[in-house]
């Protein structure tokens, strides 16, 4: 008979009839839904600080695997119930993760106040609700069973000290390898940019859009022919 494994990146479980537990088995999935979103975001705004941002994710999550191979611990006894016993459990990868994007955001939002104190309200709910989401999870992985507390708290150490590491390479490179990596034919092709240096983007990118707008429609009056009425014109 061929053995069967669960892929256990939504493979969660939690007790018929818990209703805290089924809460908890979907705040726990909050490291997945916030990757598509940056991915999602990547696609619609092509910024490279995002790119920058998920590959810190990515990298940081490999670490996390690469470290549990290596102290090789294996997780509480829960794991019998819950069929994860051939894994290990030190560090614990949801921790590191969300540690990880706790501490970049903050940090990236503290050095924007730092630069333009008039920040939007968004980035501030963002950056104050990914902690309180941050800890949701650390206690859901040990509410659920599938690690212990001190695995936990040694993700949650790993993913700060990684998104601290991260955040101030990435500053330090900002300025230098940024500019470099616009120019290149790669980011050219997908249309990548870098928009940090601008106060507020949606203020620039709405009054850009009017003057094009503006500029396409007295394009279009000085090609119409004399005598033409075109109702609804927008001056």
């Amino acid at each position: 008979m061929v053995n069967l494994i669960a892929f256990d990146l939504t493979h969660v479980r939690y007790e018929d009839g818990d209703s805290l537990g089924k809460l908890l088995a979907l705040v726990t999935l909050a490291p997945v839904f916030i990757f598509v979103g940056l991915f999602g975001a990547l696609l619609a705004r092509r910024e490279i600080q995002y790119a920058t941002f998920m590959v810190g994710i990515v990298l940081n999550d490999l670490l996390s695997v690469a470290l549990k191979k290596v102290i090789q611990e294996p997780r509480p006894p829960t794991c019998v119930q819950l069929e994860m016993c051939d894994s290990y459990g030190m560090p614990s990868s949801h921790s590191s993760y969300m540690t990880f994007v706790a501490v970049y955001v903050a940090l990236d939002l503290a050095r924007h106040l730092n630069r333009y104190p008039n920040c939007d309200l968004i980035k501030l709910l963002i950056g104050g609700g990914v902690w309180p989401l941050t800890a949701s999870v650390m206690y859901s992985r040990v509410y659920l069973g599938y690690h212990s507390p001190p695995q936990v708290a040694a993700g949650a150490a790993l993913g700060v000290a990684a998104g601290l590491a991260w955040h101030v390479l990435t500053h330090r490179l900002h300025q230098t390898a940024y500019p470099v990596l616009e120019a290149s034919c790669l980011c050219r092709l997908f249309a990548m940019k870098d928009s940090c240096h601008i106060e507020d983007v949606h203020t620039f990118e709405y009054n850009n859009a009017l003057r094009a707008r503006r500029e396409s429609l007295q394009t279009q009056q000085k090609s119409e022919p004399i005598g033409y009425c075109s109702a609804g014109k927008i001056e």
